[in-house]
């Protein structure tokens, strides 16, 4: 009896049936997005609901991680200083940095929120009456890993059905910090920075759903073709 198998394709067709059969599950990626026009405001604005990002559909696989991103186009806003703390000391106001920041905000069941993918940005006044324009693009995507402080507050549900995500907003604040007031004597104190209005966006927010992809069953077809395979180099392995 004569058997004549390729010496080349053999070994390839075996690793070919090993693979398939092995079906070994990686690490995949889904993403969703969604455009926000450009919003205005002034003062003090809740978060803004955004709509329209897809939940992860656990017949994917199984999640493992989720990255939320924000790209802010363009935004146009202006700061001032509301009030500070009088020390009570006879020191004067000298300078203070007032903050502003354009985040992705989730919204915590019992009020308030996670801020996540921030951009950040300000600038410094020398007169407490005094304001400062902050105009520019924010520059590339702002992308970062959510997953420990979602699952911390109990919120990756949230994330996993067929719908879309309804806790999500965009978020725009100027807050204040424990000595963003400088005085001349050299000693700080609390002030309270607003926005006095502001133009975003527009902007894109975005999610990352990385997951193991469930392991399809093979069909019957491909698991004969493998057999067949392995079976083909076990004889020519007894013919060497």
């Amino acid at each position: 009896m004569d058997i004549n198998v390729n010496r080349t394709l053999l070994p390839l067709a075996a690793s070919l049936a090993l693979g398939l059969v092995a079906q070994h599950a990686t690490a995949a990626t889904i993403s969703t997005s969604v455009v926000i026009p450009t919003v205005s405001g002034s003062g003090y604005t809740p978060a803004i609901p955004v709509s329209g990002l897809a939940q992860f559909d656990p017949a994917n696989g199984t999640l493992t991680g989720i990255e939320l991103g924000l790209h802010v186009e363009s935004f146009d806003a202006t700061l001032g200083l509301g009030s500070w703390n009088d020390p009570g000391t006879g020191a004067q106001f000298e300078s203070a940095y007032l903050p502003m920041q354009i985040s992705i905000d989730v919204r915590l069941p019992g009020g308030g929120g996670l801020l996540f993918a921030s951009t950040s940005f300000g600038g410094f006044i020398f007169d407490e009456a005094g304001t400062i324009s902050a105009v520019g693009v924010p520059g590339d995507p702002v992308v970062e890993d959510a997953t420990a402080r979602l699952a911390d507050y109990g919120l990756l549900s949230s994330f996993i059905g067929t719908g879309d995500v309804s806790i999500l907003g965009l978020g725009i604040f100027s807050f204040g910090y424990p000595g963003m007031v400088n005085l001349d004597d050299g000693t700080t104190t609390d002030g309270t920075p607003y926005i006095g209005s502001f133009d975003v966006g527009p902007s894109t927010m975005s999610i990352n759903y990385i997951y193991t992809p469930a392991v399809v069953p093979l069909p019957a077809g491909v698991w004969l073709l493998g057999s067949a395979l392995l079976g083909l180099a076990g004889i020519r392995r007894r013919m060497a």
